[in-house]
């Protein structure tokens, strides 16, 4: 308990610094990469997948229910 009082604040300091500096390190890499890409025209791979909504087996009880099953 006594290395906390008196040396935590500087640990968890250490370690905000040490994590905000690999952060920082990682996205300026991805930046740099992202711009070389564009540069020599590589096409991103990252895709988004898109999925339909489930359909209801359920009957429409009101035309507000045939309405919601379109969208």
């Amino acid at each position: 308990m006594a290395w906390w009082l008196t040396r935590g604040q500087d640990a968890f300091r250490e370690l905000n610094n040490y994590y905000k500096q690999q952060i920082t390190e990682v996205a300026r890499n991805n930046y740099n990469r992202g711009v070389e890409d564009a540069k020599s025209g590589n096409v991103n791979s990252a895709k988004a997948v898109v999925r339909k909504p489930r359909k209801s087996n359920k009957a429409p009880k009101t035309d507000g229910d045939l309405y919601d099953n379109l969208i």
